[in-house]
């Protein structure tokens, strides 16, 4: 039997079927991104890990800005003074400039301290929002990077700290 000997119903049917069972081109797989909190978790383990070795490390916490939750956390939090766009990275350690060991001077701060902005290696933009906190925190005598994943965030943040691992 044929497919034009079929009746026409049962013919556009079996056309149908053939046509899903048909060799499709095959698709590349498309690559994992990792999500920014994964990249964010990945860093704090290995600071968590290290920060015995290297005691500034337990300077470093996260700020919880991007939560998804509740309405009412989300509420409760801003009037607590969760602001939005605060870089996600608190590095609470001064960087000084480099002094003569010999001399008497005092030494000066170059940085109060490091904020970092953590995005996926690939995608991930900053909001205004971000820019101006930045913007404010360079201002006050911060240094802020953004980072694209947690080797880009680890590599600033052990030249920051002067770790050498």
């Amino acid at each position: 039997m044929k497919l034009n000997d079929l009746p026409p119903a049962v013919r556009a049917r079996v056309t149908r079927a053939l046509a899903k069972d048909a060799p499709t081109k095959p698709r590349k797989a498309k690559a994992i991104v990792p999500t920014e909190h994964q990249e964010q978790v990945r860093l704090f383990s290995i600071i968590d890990t290290l920060k015995s070795r290297y005691p500034d490390l337990e300077c470093i916490a996260a700020c919880p800005n991007g939560l998804r939750t509740s309405m009412r956390t989300a509420v409760k939090a801003k009037a607590e003074g969760l602001r939005s766009g605060y870089p996600d990275i608190i590095v609470d350690v001064p960087k000084y400039w480099d002094v003569n060991d010999n001399s008497d001077e005092v030494p000066n701060v170059q940085y109060f301290g490091l904020r970092v902005e953590m995005k996926r290696v690939k995608g991930g933009h900053v909001d205004p929002e971000q820019v101006k906190w930045h913007d404010r925190l360079r201002a006050q005598g911060y240094r802020v990077e953004v980072c694209k994943g947690c080797d880009e965030a680890w590599n600033v943040i052990t030249e920051y700290l002067g770790i050498k691992t």
